[in-house]
């Protein structure tokens, strides 16, 4: 024992001894004269040039610890001349006694004001690759007895900034006042991990400042296991104007695993403002080829709150209880290149939107969709209607029956690059003031051209069906249409396209017709192409062509014009035309109105171009064909014999239209049936006359 004793004491001793000596040698060394040797290691292992610009520093108690400050890696060949990494100052130690037990204690690592400038120019072409590229296929075995036990202290970095640019897409994201703080690292308690740092597109404001935590548990590699995660921040946006916006993630517990790369069905909670969401996610090929699938829902809340929460300006609406209420459930499924929602059930106040829809490529946006809608009224959404003064209807410019107004630009870029393509079908749908049922539109856009159609369905009592198209790419957009009605309620009809009552009936409407220009008012200035329509059983509101024509034979006969009574109406059995269209003035020449005694055909315009809706402006000349003249006020049924034929004028507007005898085509008529009068006499006379001479050269 004694033996044991004193060889104890002469190991404590050589201890003593090798801890004092190092200590001397620790004290006598001064690090920066390795400055060089470290240099050119970085350089020999990196292939960069490495820089040590600061003081090199070591310390003793309570660690081992070295300091470097001032450091800078170079850029990888072809980048330029700015550092590729920079770090104001780093620090570390280890503990060294309990090196000797085949442990490696860390102290806290203190990593301060380091910035890194990433840049992309292809999928194989960037300034990091050479860093994560051995430099050869040697490899080293593991220690005798294997690795030691490591733990840190902690890791804290702050101030630290990271930039990535890529130039084939011209984009920059920048991370800056990066703060990282983690717990002890090394044992089989989790680690308390905080981040915080502003993220921006390479402006000069951040776009959104983020705060994370959470504790994660890595102890059993590959699995990482996150408790109580919590992201939340501001979003601050590109518009410096726009208010703040709150959001957070949060999920109780998320685990993944690093080596197969998937992540097991996690919940979280997502909120925006007022708006919030519960989102469960499975993931797969994490870090490769990303396949993120799920549900998505959103409940029920109050549409216009939420809009206004997220900073977004709320219109006026026509119906004030509109955005009353929104939901929203779907799955989804996303990945490098696409985003699918399906099952989608949507509902916004009493509509209900279900299907699927999806962003096809993420990179060019190009949309698809599957959509149905059980009923819709589009008009409560519209922009309440300004109310002209008493009498007057809306002028050119002023708001319409739809809510817009004539001068209102066509959005030429965003249809340039929209890319979209899909099919709604609408059970029931009122759109500026028509009701349609089984409404059928399928739309397709893509390089600046936007085709809607052929739609199809039933509207006013009828069918519709219709092709609009779009030509954006010219610097003036052209727009064409072929649309077609049936069977329909012509009086709902002109009401809602023209605001106006002057027909009913039921009847067919071609319009082929297409104009150019980026407003509303230019395009509808140089529409071109033809009309034709044909209405059956109806009537002419505002004007009495019965009342009209008697007026007019009273005047031929130079008799006072009888007083009016009843409604100045005019029912037809038919009322049918073709006209060409150019530059907005509508040109007929065909005009035909057939009542139960009267056969009107006329010719003129209706100039759609300079007023519109009901103050488009109408000249129109006109004759009615009088076939059987019924007494004052009477109707009776057409006869065989024309009776007399009557020239009117027919101008004003659809809101005031004025029609009246044509005096100077009456006054030309008489002359002209005045002189067919006397010559039919002259030659009756001169017919007698001959018959005479050539009965008496005969003697008879």
């Amino acid at each position: 024992m004694r033996q044991l004793k004193i060889f104890g004491i002469v190991v404590g001793g050589l201890i003593v001894l090798a801890v004092v000596a190092a200590l001397v040698v620790l004290l006598s060394v001064d690090p920066n004269a390795y400055r060089g040797d470290i240099e050119r290691l970085a350089e020999q292992k990196t292939g960069r040039h490495l820089q040590i610009g600061g003081r090199l520093d070591l310390k003793l108690f309570p660690y081992l610890a070295i300091s470097i400050s001032d450091v800078q890696l170079g850029n990888a060949p072809g980048y330029g001349q700015s550092p590729f990494l920079a770090v104001h100052q780093v620090s570390v130690g280890v503990r060294l006694l309990p090196i000797l037990r085949k442990r490696l204690e860390v102290s806290r690592i203190a990593v301060d004001g380091l910035t890194a400038h990433l840049v992309s120019r292809s999928a194989t072409d960037n300034n990091w690759k050479d860093l994560t590229t051995p430099k050869d296929n040697t490899s080293q075995g593991s220690a005798a007895g294997g690795a030691p036990q490591t733990s840190i202290a902690g890791v804290e970095v702050t101030n630290a900034a990271l930039q990535y640019s890529d130039e084939s897409k011209k984009t920059v994201t920048a991370i800056s006042n990066l703060r990282l703080h983690t717990g002890p690292v090394g044992s089989r308690d989790p680690v308390d991990v905080s981040l915080e740092f502003d993220y921006g597109n390479g402006g000069s404001k951040p776009v959104a400042h983020v705060v994370l935590s959470a504790l994660v548990q890595a102890d059993a590699a590959p699995q990482v296991a996150l408790r109580d995660l919590d992201v939340h921040g501001t979003w601050f946006g590109s518009d410096t104007s726009a208010r703040p916006l709150a959001f957070s993630v949060r999920s109780p517990a998320v685990q993944l695993d690093t080596q197969v790369q998937t992540l097991s069905p996690a919940m979280f909670t997502a909120q925006a403002g007022d708006v919030s969401a519960k989102l469960s996610v499975t993931a797969d090929k994490l870090f490769t080829d990303r396949v993120v699938t799920g549900t998505l829902s959103v409940p029920q809340m109050g549409a216009r709150k939420a809009l206004e929460s997220l900073g977004v300006a709320v219109p006026a609406t026509r119906d004030p209880k509109a955005l009353s209420t929104f939901s929203l459930s779907c799955n989804y499924r996303l990945t490098p290149k696409q985003l699918q929602l399906t099952n989608l059930d949507l509902a916004l106040d009493d509509t209900h939107v279900r299907g699927s829809t999806a962003v096809e490529d993420l990179d060019s946006m190009a949309l698809g969709y599957a959509l149905k809608v059980d009923r819709i009224n589009a008009d409560r959404y519209l922009a309440p209607k300004a109310a002209p003064p008493s009498g007057q209807v809306p002028a050119s410019g002023q708001t319409t029956a739809g809510g817009a107004k004539s001068d209102t630009p066509l959005p030429i870029e965003t249809l340039r690059k929209l890319n979209v393509h899909g099919t709604l079908e609408v059970e029931q749908a009122t759109l500026d003031g028509i009701s349609f049922t089984g409404l059928s539109a399928p739309l397709t856009a893509k390089d600046g051209r936007v085709h809607l159609g052929p739609t199809q369905g039933h509207m006013l009592g009828g069918a519709y069906n219709g092709d609009i198209l779009v030509d954006a790419v010219p610097a003036q957009a052209r727009v064409s249409l072929n649309e077609h009605v049936k069977s329909v309620d012509v009086g709902a009809l002109m009401k809602a396209a023209f605001d106006t009552t002057r027909i009913s009936g039921h009847g067919d409407a071609d319009v082929v017709v297409a104009g150019t220009g980026n407003t509303y008012d230019t395009i509808l200035r140089s529409l071109g192409g033809k009309i034709a329509f044909n209405v059956k059983e109806g009537a002419v509101n505002g004007i009495d062509l019965s009342y009209e024509v008697q007026s007019a034979q009273a005047l031929l006969q130079k008799q006072v014009p009888p007083a009016h009574s009843g409604p100045a109406q005019t029912p037809f059995n038919t009322f049918a035309g073709s006209a060409n269209l150019d530059k907005g003035v509508l040109r007929n020449d065909d005009l035909s109105i057939e009542t139960d005694y009267l056969k009107t055909h006329g010719k003129g315009t209706l100039d759609l171009g300079t007023k519109r809706g009901a103050s488009a402006a109408i000249d129109y000349r006109l004759v009615a064909s009088v076939y059987k003249l019924p007494p004052s006020g009477a109707q009776g049924t057409q006869g065989n014999t024309k009776v007399a034929d009557i020239p009117l004028l027919l101008t004003g507007n659809l809101g005031n239209l004025k029609i009246r005898p044509d005096l100077e085509a009456l006054a030309e008529a008489r002359v002209r049936q005045e002189v067919n009068d006397r010559l039919q006499g002259k030659q009756d006379e001169l017919r007698k006359k001959l018959g005479d001479k050539l009965k008496s050269l005969l003697g008879h």
